[in-house]
């Protein structure tokens, strides 16, 4: 998960997360304030957009979720 290296280095300033799952990602609050884009298609075949939407809920401060209609997992 992006979040782990995210949080691991201090060099990374933000993550943006594409088609996420909550797996590994349990640290993700530690990464404020830096940024944090979780995206997700929402007819995503593969995963469900719930990843994304909780992934965005543990998130602190700077966030945002960005859900695209229609799209599959690999938001097209």
């Amino acid at each position: 998960m992006a979040s782990n290296a995210g949080v691991s280095s201090p060099s990374v300033v933000a993550v943006a997360a594409l088609s996420s799952q909550l797996t590994g990602a349990d640290d993700i609050a530690d990464l404020s304030p830096r940024s944090v884009l979780p995206m997700h298609g929402t007819s995503d075949e593969v995963r469900s957009e719930v990843g994304s939407r909780e992934l965005f809920e543990l998130a602190a401060e700077a966030k945002e979720l960005v859900l695209y209609p229609g799209c599959g997992h690999d938001l097209d």
